[in-house]
């Protein structure tokens, strides 16, 4: 299995971490809650947060980059 990553890394394919239904879990067992959605990409408010969260919703997982970002975002990273 090593080796298949090192190979992924070498061209540049990312791994990607975790699906949307978990993130969108995640951000609603820390207060998050869903507003709207426009295009692809859903969209959270916080109760006492002024900014919205914005979550892609396309097929597969979220790249590991991005799914920092929300999580950075939404305060729990």
């Amino acid at each position: 299995m090593t080796r298949i990553n090192n190979t992924l890394k070498i061209i540049g394919v990312r791994r990607k971490i975790m699906k949307i239904k978990e993130l969108v879990k995640k951000l609603e067992k820390a207060g998050w809650y869903y507003s709207y959605q426009r295009g692809s990409h859903m969209y959270f408010k916080h109760k006492d947060k002024p900014n919205k969260v914005p979550v892609p919703n396309h097929k597969g997982d979220i790249p590991k980059g991005t799914l920092n970002a929300i999580l950075k975002q939404a305060g729990i990273k």
